[in-house]
Formats: structure tokens, C-alpha cells, sequence
């Protein structure tokens, strides 16, 4: 795919994702980058955050609005100033994020989670993120430059069930 893009910039603020989320910290990072590089043309909003063995009851307030702030309102705070936005909706993805939530279960229960994620998915597997980037890579590529208010789901299926 060819496009006319600047060098990438990699940015990693895993610890400070929720704090960047409350305090409107995209903002300043947009003007950062685009000072430092002349613009940002590709902007990729890849925080998230999961429990994946806690239930609705036994979830705190807290806990809940943890993950609504960096799921919801982060996304929020980077798109509502952008011209095009589009979404990718990915399934259960192999990462570390969920290999180290698996660790923190038993064998049996990491065993039964599993088989009952696999049994909900028509393709028989988690997504890749390799999957997951060839998407990003398309839409900030010039093949996808007419496209805007897209949702592109990644998930095997499951969703189509």
C-alpha cells in the first residue's frame, strides 16, 4: 500500500493510559507531536483495559469506572476533534495483556475459559494481532482515504453468530 505518511512515532504511556484519560492529556499530546513532526497524520487509539475473570458482582463502582474511563472516555477525548475516525472491533485477541490475565487463574479454570471463548467463535481461534495491524495499516494507508464512521470487525465471527 503506498501512502504519504511521516516517519512513525511510538508512543507508550501504558502506566499513565488512565491518568491521560481523565485529565484530557490527548490533547496536549496531539499538539506535541505535531510541534516535534510537523503533523500527525495517522493516530492510533489503542487503549484499553479488561477484567476478564471478574463478574458484574463482583466488580466494584471503582473497578467499573476504571474501565470506563480509559474504554470510553479516552477514545472520546482523542476522536471528537478528528475529520476522519474509524473503528476496528476486534475479537478476543492472543496478547499479553490477556496471557497474563489467563496466569492469574487456575490450569482448570484458564482450560475452561479458553474452551468457552473458542466455542463462541465460528473461525475456531482468537485473532492475531497481526490481524489486528494489517486493519490499522489499511485505514491509514491511502486505500481507505474516503472512509470515515467505519467499523471494521476483526473477530472471527463471533459477533456475526
Amino acid at each position: 500500500m503506498q501512502h504519504r505518511l511521516g516517519p512513525p512515532v511510538d508512543f507508550q504511556f501504558r502506566e499513565n493510559v488512565l491518568q491521560m484519560a481523565r485529565d484530557g492529556l490527548w490533547c496536549e499530546l496531539q499538539v506535541a507531536v505535531a510541534s516535534h513532526h510537523g503533523r500527525l497524520d495517522v493516530l492510533v487509539n489503542n487503549a484499553g483495559i479488561v477484567k476478564i475473570a471478574a463478574t458484574a458482582e463482583d466488580e466494584t463502582l471503582e473497578g467499573w469506572r476504571k474501565i470506563q474511563v480509559v474504554n470510553a472516555e479516552g477514545v472520546f477525548q482523542v476522536t471528537r476533534d478528528a475529520i476522519r475516525v474509524n473503528s476496528i472491533h476486534p475479537g478476543f485477541i492472543g496478547t499479553a495483556i490477556v496471557s497474563g490475565t489467563f496466569a492469574k487463574l487456575t490450569d482448570e479454570q484458564a482450560q475452561a475459559l479458553m474452551q468457552n471463548v473458542l466455542s463462541r467463535i465460528p473461525m475456531g481461534r482468537v485473532d492475531e494481532p497481526k490481524e489486528i495491524g494489517s486493519a490499522i495499516l489499511f485505514l491509514a494507508s491511502d486505500e481507505s482515504s474516503h472512509m470515515t464512521g467505519s467499523k471494521l470487525v476483526i473477530d472471527g465471527g463471533y459477533t456475526a453468530r
